[in-house]
């Protein structure tokens, strides 16, 4: 998908916020952080 297309470089760390948010942050904080 888009995530991994663009943020490839911070797949295992998206996997780690949507393990430690229980999913609820997984995209939404990633996006933040790389659009901010």
């Amino acid at each position: 998908g888009l995530i991994d297309a663009k943020l490839g470089a911070f797949e295992s760390v998206n996997k780690m916020v949507a393990n430690a948010t229980h999913g609820a942050l997984e995209k939404v904080t990633l996006y933040s952080l790389v659009q901010d």
